[in-house]
């Protein structure tokens, strides 16, 4: 949680916030990952009806931090959304299958694959990359 404090701190404003955040909590995790990655498989399947229930507390406690931003953007007019604490779900749920827990041995060794990756869904639902033609920017 410190690391996203942290790329929210350093952003200078909530769009930039945002991305930092959708791209910084996958290889955040993902560089953390590395130390493990030759008993990961094993360790995971062991622990994970331990860990989904704690990975879901924590999920919920970065999508705090994101709703915060989204609201702070809705405040200053850079973001226009319903329900902050929603759209910041959902933000999360969107980059989760490239963390390390969803993703195999030979994906967990391409960091930089996952950092194209996540930057690119991160641009995807921060800029409307899917807009048709003469519509938006």
């Amino acid at each position: 949680m410190a690391h996203l404090e942290a790329l929210v701190a350093s952003a200078t404003s909530p769009g930039q916030a945002l991305r930092a955040l959708l791209i910084g909590r996958v290889l955040f995790l993902f560089d953390a990952a590395q130390e493990l990655s030759q008993t990961y498989d094993q360790m995971m399947a062991a622990l994970r009806p331990v860990y989904m229930p704690r990975r879901e507390h924590y999920l919920r406690a970065e999508a705090q931090v994101v709703a915060d931003v989204v609201a702070a953007g809705v405040q200053s007019g850079e973001f226009s959304v319903d329900d902050p604490d929603e759209i910041a779900l959902s933000l999360l749920l969107a980059t989760n299958s490239l963390m390390p827990f969803s993703l195999g041995r030979e994906q967990r060794a391409d960091r930089a694959t996952v950092e194209r990756r996540v930057t690119r869904i991160a641009d995807l639902l921060l800029n409307g990359g899917l807009q048709r033609r003469g519509e938006g920017g």
